[in-house]
């Protein structure tokens, strides 16, 4: 073969290959970043992720999100990746911690249908006061005080004094209406003449002391203790007119008070004076 024809027949060669080769190689388009525009990239959130975050919905409410369970490595680096960061986390769930559930759910003490057993003791039964007997007089009197003294302050009229002269002038009398329950004046004189208490007049045939202080007297059945029998009397002297005016009285600022148990009644004598000359 000639050189001529050998020549042509290795030219025809190359136009073939490159024309071939011109085919196949072509390369898409790359944009100025270098990533080839062919085929799209997958567009990322800032919160995307390839998988849920751990503990945007925790599964038990009660684990703590900033104490994390110490043996869970891998809760604790997705805990710390940031959503929509580049670094890669396991495909699978991390594991759940079984002594962080155990812990956060407190185990319900199971319910019993027994009554409830008390440690206190029983409260004391409620028992009546005593009924009041004839060694409660003075205590009886005393309370009447009370009683009458409150009434007065309250409408203001100040609480009266007690005087331990015209007491004993009381008490007597409150004996005396036992048998005789009025306001007899030979009664009064026969009293304070006892005691020699007050004013002591003689004038003619006359002869006795005046204790210059006027006289409430009550009576009432004796099926009560002190205080109810008290306040019951005190209550009966306010509540009279004619007595309150001077038992209630801001001018009658001195007070005595007898009481006497007798034939199942209690006997009450008050006495109220303006003055204080004879204790």
């Amino acid at each position: 073969m000639s050189k001529r024809l050998l020549s042509i027949i290795i030219i025809i060669g190359v136009i073939f290959l490159l024309t071939a080769c011109g085919q196949t190689a072509t390369m898409p388009p790359e944009d100025s970043s270098g990533i080839s525009t062919e085929t799209p990239l997958p567009e990322l959130s800032e919160t995307a992720t390839s998988e849920p975050e751990v503990l945007a919905e925790p599964t038990e409410p009660d684990i703590s999100e900033a104490t994390p369970p110490a043996t869970d490595n891998t809760n604790t680096t997705a805990n710390n990746t940031p959503a929509g960061t580049s670094s890669q986390k396991p495909k699978d769930p991390p594991p759940t911690s079984t002594t962080a559930k155990t812990t956060s759910k407190p185990t319900t003490p199971p319910q019993s249908n027994a009554p409830p057993q008390t440690t206190s003791n029983p409260s004391p039964p409620i028992i009546d006061p005593p009924i009041a007997t004839a060694a409660d007089a003075e205590a009886i009197a005393n309370k009447i005080i009370e009683y009458i003294n409150q009434h007065r302050i309250a409408q203001g009229a100040g609480a009266a004094t007690k005087l331990p002269g015209l007491t004993q002038v009381a008490q007597y009398r409150s004996r005396q209406i036992v048998s005789n329950f009025a306001h007899d004046i030979n009664d009064i004189n026969e009293a304070t003449r006892h005691f020699k208490y007050g004013n002591h007049v003689v004038y003619g045939e006359l002869n006795y002391y005046d204790h210059q202080a006027r006289e409430a007297i009550g009576r009432s059945g004796g099926n009560l203790p002190v205080d109810g029998l008290a306040n019951l009397m005190a209550n009966g002297f306010k509540n009279s007119t004619g007595h309150w005016r001077y038992v209630g009285g801001a001018a009658y600022k001195y007070i005595a008070v007898g009481a006497t148990f007798a034939n199942g009644e209690w006997f009450i004598c008050v006495l109220m004076s303006e003055t204080n000359t004879y204790g």
